[in-house]
């Protein structure tokens, strides 16, 4: 018995050793989600992209006609900061869209596959920023029957005449080489630097580190991906990224056989956690430029769902450059929680985009609560990123008052609360509060004055959101009677990276100066210069130099110098610049 347990365990090492041998080192839990590079353990934080959702005003996405459809794709691709800085006159311009064979008949609105009407929106933006230049739709549909994608073409009207702005419609399995054809020159191969694949090697089609692309989706000057809001069984969510991630994915390289369209691409292990590795490294290896969310239908128990009732009726339209930061917030609005969809965090961690909420700015005519639904799936991992919390953390206003250009906010929050945005003048100020929000004081232009209205909106981890309203006022009465003396008060906040915060009272009007020095008395910043009422002032040091150049870390001192008639104050403190 005990010679046959150890032939046994032999045997089982031995095909271990056969059969996966490279795989022993990887790791099946969830990686976790890495600080960004900016500071996350201070109160405020700047946002490194923008989102932009819009929702349609109509009850039913099949009313929504063309104008308004090319309305709000208009409205989000100007809200998430425009393709000026993308396309160029002359550049060769791919729009992906996302087709698939199950969405049934119906060409528009089907909530499986992207609405031609929207694909036409989007060209008709990029034709007058690129009058000269190419633009053409690329596609490697996974149809079904044996069917190629020129047939998906057809049946959901990918044709000139809905499409007038558009050179050509190109299947994608026209143009990438004979099957296993690793040097066609229709092809490009590269690899990630080393120590970034995530993919093994043992389970690519030839065992090496190459990853391959058709050259004309690789070479374009702007790549626009156009896919449908919906959930996927493996990779959780198939919005932006999955869309040229495996949609792109050659076809005479990564399928059983070229015209084998029913396992498309199947020779890319679809089993988690591999098809979220190979998210993130064909997406590293060449990151599309920008996303246009084809959210008016949207769809359930995705990704290719022919039941009329996984249709979700959205209404929606998003956009943005980061399409990691894309893919997050449309994770929160079907449900899901994005810090624990692997493909997002392994791209967020090697900063190729940012899936931290609280670094993403959303604009737009609505919220992620205001559209959140629950989108169903049978699998159980996606099943294990849903999340069911759909209760908006609690927040109200204790007092909301300006003084100079600062405002000064105190919030009551519930104990989920994650970010905290201040709308003051209509306009989102430009720092998201993440910490301390019981004390906030914010300086800039943009700062509502006594009088004026200012709301602040209030997210827990899922996205969910409740606001509060308040009127600006003046410098309450007891702070400036509580100001008996000169003070100048610790730094938050304190060490710092790349801002602080520096308060300090009068009980009198004053002529007062806040200077920044090195522990060498160099001068490096002066924070103020100006005459005070008596209360309390705030200031804040960006932590640059006199000439606007980031300042080194270490320690410094802030020095305050108050005159009023014979009375003079002097004052310093140290604080640490950490980057």
């Amino acid at each position: 018995m005990k010679l046959f347990k150890k032939k046994h365990l032999f045997l089982l090492l031995t095909c271990m050793l056969i059969f996966d041998f490279g795989m022993a080192w990887i790791d099946f839990s969830p990686p976790d989600m890495e600080p960004w590079s900016a500071d996350l353990d201070g109160q405020f934080v700047t946002p490194v992209s923008t989102v932009a959702l819009y929702r349609s005003d109509k009850s039913r996405a099949e009313d929504i006609e063309y104008d308004e459809i090319k309305t709000l794709v208009n409205q989000a691709i100007q809200a998430a900061g425009g393709l000026e800085s993308i396309v160029s006159d002359g550049d060769s311009v791919i729009l992906k869209p996302n087709l698939v064979g199950a969405g049934g008949k119906r060409p528009e609105v089907n909530g499986v596959t992207t609405d031609n009407r929207v694909v036409r929106a989007v060209s008709e933006i990029v034709r007058e920023l690129n009058p000269s230049g190419w633009i053409g739709v690329l596609e490697g549909s996974a149809p079904g029957n044996n069917q190629h994608t020129s047939d998906m073409y057809k049946l959901y009207a990918y044709t000139k005449s809905n499409l007038p702005l558009v050179d050509d419609i190109i299947c994608l399995e026209d143009v990438c080489g004979e099957t296993k054809d690793y040097d066609s020159d229709q092809l490009v191969a590269t690899k990630l630097p080393a120590g970034k694949a995530l993919y093994p090697n043992s389970k690519k089609p030839n065992n090496s580190d190459e990853i391959y692309f058709a050259k004309l989706f690789y070479n374009a000057d702007v790549i626009i991906s156009i896919p449908v809001l919906k959930n996927h069984e493996s990779a959780a969510l198939t919005c932006a990224i999955k869309n040229t991630s495996i949609g792109m994915t050659p076809i005479s390289i990564y399928s059983k056989s070229q015209y084998n369209i029913p396992n498309l691409r199947y020779e890319i292990e679809h089993a988690y956690p591999y098809m979220h590795f190979w998210l993130h490294d064909f997406f590293m290896a060449r990151p599309t430029d920008f996303v246009l969310v084809d959210g008016l239908q949207g769809l359930q128990n995705g990704p290719g769902s022919s039941n009329s009732n996984d249709r979700m009726n959205m209404r929606l339209i998003m956009a943005g450059k980061d399409l990691v930061s894309v893919d997050a917030l449309a994770a929160y609005i079907i449900g899901m929680d994005a810090e624990i969809i692997d493909y997002l965090v392994y791209l967020h961690n090697d900063k190729v985009g940012c899936a931290d909420q609280r670094l993403v700015r959303l604009l737009g005519n609505a919220s992620i609560s205001d559209v959140k639904k629950k989108f169903k799936h049978n699998d159980q991992r996606t099943i294990d990123r849903m999340v069911s919390d759909i209760k908006p953390p609690m927040v109200s206003i204790n007092s909301a008052f300006v003084n100079g250009n600062t405002l000064n906010l105190s919030l009551d929050v519930s104990d989920d609360t994650r970010l905290v945005e201040i709308i003051a003048n209509g306009k989102k100020l430009d720092q998201n509060v993440i910490s301390n929000f019981e004390s906030i004081q914010i300086t800039g232009e943009n700062i509502a004055g006594a009088g004026q209205d200012i709301e602040v909106i209030a997210y827990d981890q899922y996205r969910n959101s409740a606001s509060a309203l308040s009127t600006v006022t003046g410098v309450p009465e007891s702070m400036l009677q509580a100001a008996k003396n000169y003070e100048l008060l610790p730094n938050f906040p304190n060490p710092f990276n790349p801002e602080t915060d520096i308060s300090y009272r009068l009980p009198e009007t004053a002529q007062v100066a806040v200077t920044v020095y090195s522990l060498r008395g160099e001068r490096v910043k002066v924070l103020e210069s100006a005459t005070k009422n008596a209360g309390q002032h705030h200031v804040r040091w960006d932590g640059t130099d006199l000439q606007g150049q980031p300042a080194a870390s270490g320690i410094y001192l802030y020095h305050m110098v108050a005159v009023s008639g014979t009375e003079r104050f002097v004052a310093s403190e140290k604080m640490t610049l950490v980057r």
